[in-house]
């Protein structure tokens, strides 16, 4: 058999995406209960502890399932293997599952029946519809059946071998087998349970044998013969060397052979040592020999070691004296690999299958801590004979298949060469980030429980964070590979095919191809090369080269159908010589060595090649001149090219399994580069001009294998079936990721890899694009590709070059660049296809390049480009909306004037009016030059202002505003501003119950009247008005219409309005910080009550303020005023005069200055004389209290309206007459009442009955009053009509008496 290698894949990428596993409950009753112990510490509770698996033919040839005991046997997982993403189902038991279970598809149901035995001695039957594996559908309502076994209750089981759907037998301790069978009754299926007892030993010794224990006779291993009509049959080796058949019909033990001690010797009474595992499985050749073989494996000592010995057996009729077992004969024995000799191999299993007329058996060992299988021919002998079935070794060799390793190593020389070269200690987390992340070396549950000890952090996180990082990540390493090396642990193989199944992954065992097989070999003989000293490199040079030999050997006796081994049978030992000095150069290169090789392998130049030549050492210069010396130049170039071309071979397909496809690539490409490193350094010694050729088909085959490798070292993030982003081309159905190309024709990417580099940039996976394509020159089909995957990437300007560079060929392209195109590009031509390639480019690109290739769409179709007008519409579209985004508002500005769709050009005004405002570049909204799209701005403003709510921002009310005054219509600016204090007022009274907003509405409201007003006053005053429309306010916001007229639809609002409203708001918003309950909008406030209100938390300021401004009469408010005034003087007076009396001694009348002092404290604290701390001007005037009380309201009558100051001067006499105070009256009160309303004062006295101040007054009056002036002569009359028993009656008389010859003529 050709060489062949082990791909494994770990099972967790078998998952289905995002599927639970179902678990489900075994029924049980309560004496199925385990009481002993776990072995829970040995395996991890994911990993399987043993498998069992099942063909299912109606799925697919290669479909099959699978179950593991998980979770110490306690849960048995049931998965299909090969038929889609099924998720698997779980089922949990009472006990800990013994052995392995057997599984089984009923050849009339199809359901799959899995038969177990726990620990706690239960037989169960679960019967599993194939519908609920495949489909999920329910389990039926009975689909567990259990049985305690009685014949175990004081028994120690030892293993379980469930030889057939309906026979379980148990192996015991003492040597006992149990046999637990249950019939199967037709519709009803299987009924009842049958049990029974083997012992291997005759009625009478039961009797009188010794009471010593039997553990020599139990049950190593077991097959099992139930074959149509023959009588089932049962074959055991048992720990004493002895094979033992037995009659399952009749529970007898019918014949007993003795196993060979070692091969070609006689039976020794050694039993086997503990640890010691045999095997037994049966065959069937149809050489009419015998009727059936039983194959055995037998551990024995070295130095002869073990062993396979075939016995051929004869049946005969059950009811003979012989049991239905006739002659067995010894007809083939084998020695088994000298590799597998050692103490630290375990044989697994083993299993036999026919092969091409012929019987294959395969080994499966765990050797060194990983699988090896191995397998060799059976061939079965003549009736009747003793001769061996195989010739011998020579005949059929034994082939192993270990573990392919595609990796880069974590441990030997060269990985320690590369840790050397990771020098910065910032560098190192990422070496060995990228070595133990690397796709496939670890699965990923592997990684999740090394992570979870160094939880919180990450893997990469905790290497660098570590002390010494170095360490840190080789001790992770150990970790992860203890942990996978676990996971790997082989357990069994599958039945129907040589498929290893281990603890938590599959290997399936595939052909090696020749090229990848040969420099593989190469390698390992270089490696020995390089220490000669060394035992082990020794030997591992001396097996590298007798497994080429062997090779070659059987290659020679049966040449093969692949034409790449025919040329390794054709070049025999001059091709593995040349192929080691290939693997000898590369090695002589170093780690800086072999960077030079890859940079001139990617880019081939002479200064690159000289580059790596000087870099070889001297010693690999000399080792190849005297090589080509010896062999000769013609010969050399003669293998040289075989060897090439072995190297470009092609693999086909089927061979090309995703699971060993890092592996062959990284084989191929190591030989590719070691053959380039040979040949170039041959060219300096031998001038034959073949070596060039070589060399040069050497790169073209090696340029498609390192673009696919760097495949293999990408994760697809959202693919968890895929173990790299090769293998999810694959299974997406990319020819050139399921089969290794040959050689490219040319320099550049084939389109295999290029469609797969597009592929992958649509599965958001675009950093692996730039590797994929580095090994090739660019071209202008590579360019587009890379194009899209920097513009992924975020290099925008590198990816926008490539897109130009592209596009200037795009018109006239070649069929390369055809085939990388979007397929609505390729039937196009001309302008219109560069339209197409640039409209498909801007759907990679960011804003900024999908901008660029939106313009070069739109100077495409001024070129001609003949697309439809959806297409050109949407171009458009997306030219102005990139600009936008961009903040390009000029240009924005010259696509929306260039537009040539009208409806369009009214949607990208709307646009563009919104964008600014919402960027708040108002300025530049402004500033742009629109032309006769003006109105249509001013319409987008108005209907963003009517239909944004009031606190949106941007405000478009302001923005509306802005509009108008920078276009120099006032009157729509104020009327803009109004109509959003209004729209403010609505959404104070919709938010009542918010306090804070309503006031925070309310200031916002008063800045739009004061807008409103500074716009209104620039204009004349008969042009200072606006048309509101009223048709959203309620009434209360109308003015209150009249119920029996319809309401008015528009209001005239004059400058004077404005104000009002203003003011009131003003005044609202001042009282809100006196009274909360005015923060609702709708509690009512006329003017009269914000006078009042403001009196009445002594803010006399806000009062007067409030008065002047909502023209509301203030005769309370000096009224209120000069009664403080007067209760300030008089309590001033007594304060004084308390101190004065205080003194001990009488004094001056002036207060001291402690006394003073006194006195301004107790004025501080007099709540009479608070209005005065409110006001900021009364509050820095100097002087007592009633004195600054009396100059502040001297100041508020000095400020009153001419038409009001008498009455307001009338109101505060009148306080002070009622008061009895107008002795503290301020001095210049009088004289305005003579100067300018004589009569007010006169008739406030004469009201309150003060007729002598009304009489002296008068007299002044009449005395002092110009002869210009108006006198009160009536209510002079008056007066001295009420006052005629007064003494100054006379004064009056006598003065208006002297008054009237004075103005008489």
């Amino acid at each position: 058999m050709l060489p062949h290698g082990i791909a494994s894949v770990p099972l967790d990428v078998l998952n289905a995406p995002g599927a639970a596993p179902s678990v489900h409950v075994v029924p049980s009753s309560g004496t199925a209960a385990y009481t002993g112990a776990d072995d829970a510490a040995r395996v991890s509770a994911t990993h399987a502890v043993h498998a069992a698996t099942c063909a299912v033919p109606a799925l697919g040839a290669d479909a099959f399932v699978l179950a593991r005991a998980l979770h110490s046997g306690y849960e048995l997982e049931l998965r299909v293997i090969g038929y889609g993403d099924v998720p698997p189902r779980c089922f949990v038991f009472p006990a800990p599952v013994l052995s392995a279970a057997g599984v089984f598809q009923d050849a009339a149901s199809g359901d799959v029946h899995v038969v177990a035995v726990t620990a706690a001695h239960c037989v169960y039957r679960i019967v599993v519809p194939l519908a609920t594996l495949v489909r999920g559908a329910p389990l039926p309502l009975v689909w567990a059946h259990e049985h305690r076994i009685a014949a175990l209750a004081e028994s120690e089981v030892t293993s379980v071998h469930v030889v057939d759907i309906g026979i379980v037998l148990v192996a015991c301790a003492d040597g006992a087998l149990v046999r637990v069978q249950q019939a199967h009754s037709g519709d009803e299926g299987f009924v009842g349970w049958y049990e029974s007892a083997m012992r291997p030993s005759s009625f009478l010794s039961r009797f009188f044998a010794r009471d010593a224990p039997r553990a020599a006779t139990q049950t190593l291993a077991l097959a099992a013969h139930v074959r149509g009509a023959d009588a089932p049959l049962a074959f055991s080796v048992c720990r004493d060397r002895r094979l033992r058949v037995w009659n399952l019909l009749t529970d007898a033990l019918v014949r007993t052979l003795e196993l060979p001690a070692a091969l070609g010797g006689e039976h020794d009474d050694e039993p086997f040592a503990r640890g010691s595992v045999p095997q037994v499985q049966l065959f069937y050749p149809e050489d009419n020999a015998y009727a059936l073989y039983v194959l055995v494996y037998v551990p024995a000592a070295l130095p002869g070691g073990a062993f396979l010995a075939a016995y051929g057996v004869e049946l005969e009729d059950s009811s003979s004296w012989s049991g239905g077992v006739g002659e067995m004969a010894l007809t083939w024995a084998r020695a088994c690999d000298a590799a597998v000799q050692g103490a630290d191999v375990e044989l697994r299993d083993m299993v036999l299958a026919h092969e091409r007329g012929a019987w294959r058996v395969w080994l499966l060992w765990h050797a060194g801590g990983a699988p090896l299988v191995q397998s060799t021919l059976v061939r079965s002998g003549e009736a009747g004979s003793t001769a061996l079935m195989a010739a011998g070794e020579a005949e059929a060799p034994w082939t192993s298949a270990a573990p392919l390793a595609p990796h880069a190593p974590l441990h030997g020389p060269a990985f320690d060469a590369a840790l050397a070269a990771a020098k910065s200690v910032d560098a190192l987390p990422a070496f060995f980030a990228q070595r133990l992340l690397e796709p496939g070396r670890f699965s990923r549950e592997t990684l999740a429980a090394v992570e979870a000890e160094v939880a919180p952090r990450t893997l990469v996180a905790a290497m660098a964070c570590a002390p010494d990082a170095a360490h840190a990540g080789l001790a992770l390493a150990r970790r992860l590979e203890h942990c996978d090396r676990a996971a790997r642990f082989p357990l069994c193989f599958a039945r129907h095919a040589p498929l290893v199944i281990a603890r938590q992954a599959l290997g399936l065992v595939v052909p090696r191809a020749a090229p990848e097989w040969l420099g593989d070999v190469a390698r390992r003989l270089a490696n020995a090369a390089q220490h000669p000293e060394r035992a082990l490199s020794r030997a591992a040079g001396e097996a590298a080269s007798t497994e080429y030999a062997a090779v070659v050997n059987l290659l020679a006796r049966a040449p093969a159908d692949d034409p790449a081994y025919a040329a390794v049978r054709v070049g025999g030992a001059p091709l593995f010589q040349l192929a080691t000095h290939a693997a000898e150069t590369l090695l002589a290169l170093g780690p800086r060595g072999r960077v030079l090789l890859d940079r001139a392998l990617r880019r081939p130049a002479p200064a690159a090649w000289r580059a790596v030549l000087a870099w070889l050492p001297r010693a690999a210069h000399e080792r190849l001149r005297v090589y080509v010396a010896d062999v000769g130049g013609d010969a050399v170039v003669a293998q040289a090219e075989r060897l090439a071309a072995l190297a470009c071979a092609r693999v086909p397909a089927a061979e090309a399994a995703a699971a060993s496809t890092a592996a062959r690539l990284d084989s191929r490409v190591e030989l590719l580069a070691a053959l380039a490193a040979l040949l170039a350094a041959l060219t300096a010694h031998s001038d034959v001009p073949a070596l060039h050729s070589a060399l040069d088909v050497a790169l073209r085959a090696w340029q498609p294998a390192a673009a696919l490798r760097t495949l293999t070292l990408v994760r697809v993030p959202d693919a968890p079936a895929a173990v790299h982003a090769l293998h999810w081309l694959a299974l997406r159905g990319e020819p050139a990721a399921r089969e290794l190309p040959a050689g490219s024709p040319a320099r550049h990417a084939p389109l295999g890899v290029l469609r797969m580099a597009r592929a992958l940039i649509d599965a958001a996976l675009p950093a692996a694009v730039a590797p994929c394509l580095a090994p090739f020159e660019a071209d202008a089909a590579a360019e587009y590709v890379l194009a899209l995957a920097e513009a992924q990437t975020g290099r925008v300007d590198a990816a926008l070059a490539r897109v130009v560079r592209v596009g200037a060929c795009v018109a006239h392209a070649d069929a390369r660049l055809c085939a990388v195109l979007p397929e609505v590009a390729r039937a196009e031509v001309g302008a219109t296809r560069v339209f197409v390639y640039y409209q498909s480019a801007a759907a990679y690109m960011d804003v900024r390049g999908a901008v660029r290739c939106y313009a070069a769409c739109v100077a495409a179709l001024d070129g001609g480009a003949d697309v439809a007008e959806g297409d050109a519409r949407e171009v458009w579209a997306h030219l102005f909306r990139g600009q936008l985004a961009l903040g390009a508002y000029d240009d924005a500005c010259a696509t929306l004037m260039a537009l040539p769709f009208d409806d369009l050009r009214d949607v990208c005004v709307s646009a563009l009016v919104t964008r600014l405002c919402e960027a708040h570049a108002v300025g530049t909204l402004l500033r742009l030059d629109l032309l006769d799209l003006q109105p249509h701005v001013e319409r987008q403003l108005s209907f963003q202002a009517r239909n944004a709510a009031p606190l949106a921002r941007p405000n478009y009310f302001g923005v509306l505003y802005a509009y108008h005054v920078a276009r120099g219509d006032h009157t729509s600016a104020a009327a803009s501003m109004y109509q959003h204090a209004r729209r403010l007022r609505l959404a104070a009274l919709a938010a009542a119950a918010d306090t804070d907003l309503a006031r925070t509405l309310a200031v916002q409201q008063a800045q739009s009247y004061l807008a409103a007003i500074h716009v209104l006053a620039l204009l004349p005053p008969a042009h200072a008005w606006f048309a509101h429309a009223l048709g959203e306010e309620p009434d209360a916001l109308r003015g209150g219409s009249a119920a029996a007229l319809p309401p008015p639809t528009l209001a005239i609002v004059r400058l004077a309005d404005v104000r009002r409203e203003y003011n009131e708001l003003l005044a609202r918003l001042e009282l809100m910080r006196t009274y909360a309950e005015l923060a609702h909008p709708a509690a009512p406030l006329h003017a009269d009550d914000a006078v009042s209100l403001f009196l009445a938390s002594d803010d006399f300021d806000a009062a007067f303020a409030a008065g002047h401004q909502l023209r509301v009469d203030l005769g309370a408010a000096f009224d209120a005023l000069a009664r403080k005034c007067v209760v300030l003087a008089r309590v001033d007076a007594a304060r004084r005069g308390a101190l004065r009396e205080a003194r001990e001694a009488p004094g001056a009348d002036d207060l001291d200055a402690r006394e003073q002092l006194l006195l301004d404290d107790m004025e501080a604290a007099d709540p009479e004389a608070a209005f005065l701390r409110h006001s900021p001007r009364a509050a820095s005037w100097p002087g007592a209290a009633h004195v600054r009380a009396w100059r502040f309201l001297q100041l508020q009558l000095d400020l009153a309206d001419a038409e009001a100051a008498a009455r307001y001067r009338g109101v505060v006499a009148e306080r002070l007459v009622a008061l009895g105070a107008w002795d503290h009256a301020p001095d210049g009160l009088a004289a305005w009442f003579r100067a300018h309303a004589p009569d007010v004062l006169l008739r406030v006295w004469m009201r309150y009955g003060q007729l002598e101040h009304a009489l002296a007054y008068g007299a002044a009056i009449a005395r002092d009053a110009p002869a210009t002036s108006v006198v009160p002569y009536t209510l002079l009359e008056s007066l001295l009509a009420a006052g005629a028993a007064s003494a100054h009656v006379d004064e009056l008389r006598q003065a208006l008496q002297q008054r009237a010859k004075t103005l008489a003529p």
